[in-house]
């Protein structure tokens, strides 16, 4: 028998590792600080261990947000090799390559803190690659993606704590606008 809630306990899980390394961190600043009085060594080094626990902690939680969280599953499984980017799901997928990418978004298809977030990758011919938050290895995907130049991190942030639905642009390509693309035509 539990004594916490499912919410609560689903909260934990999603959010455990950043709070444990947020306070590790805040636990370290403050001794450091207590010793850096002394002006004693130890402080300089307590501060490093501080300062490393504090970038941990960003770090896991861009990475909670991009792997996405329980409420945010879906089905499929992303892939990443040799720069293609593959997305296999049991209606939809597709496959881009990293280098042909033209727009980088994460959409928030409703209203509401736990409502679903996907991935909308666009290409130089305007195809759309749309992958679920919460699909099989979506981590892959973030670590392809931090390779491409000025992505934004915090439009992540902005969109994954959003209560609003919308779409966050998190990278575009230098010189390419919004929503434009050859056009394709159909034969």
């Amino acid at each position: 028998m539990s004594f916490l809630r499912p919410e609560a306990k689903a909260k934990l899980r999603r959010w455990g590792e950043p709070a444990i390394m947020a306070g590790a961190a805040a636990i370290a600043f403050w001794i450091g600080v207590g010793q850096a009085l002394d002006k004693d060594l130890f402080a300089i080094g307590t501060f490093a261990f501080g300062l490393f626990f504090a970038i941990s902690a960003v770090a896991s939680l861009i990475r909670q947000i991009a792997a996405g969280s329980s409420k945010d599953a879906g089905p499929g499984v992303v892939t990443v090799e040799e720069g293609m980017i593959r997305y296999f799901g049991p209606e939809q997928g597709g496959i881009t390559a990293i280098d042909a990418l033209v727009s980088v978004e994460l959409v928030r298809s409703q209203d509401g803190p736990e409502s679903p977030v996907f991935w909308l990758l666009r290409d130089e011919l305007g195809r759309d690659l749309a992958i679920p938050g919460g699909a099989v290895d979506t981590e892959r995907l973030f670590d392809a993606l931090g390779t491409l130049d000025g992505i934004s991190y915090q439009a992540m942030l902005d969109a994954k704590l959003s209560d609003t639905a919308g779409r966050f642009p998190v990278w575009r390509r230098p010189g390419n606008d919004p929503g434009t693309g050859p056009a394709i035509s159909g034969s």
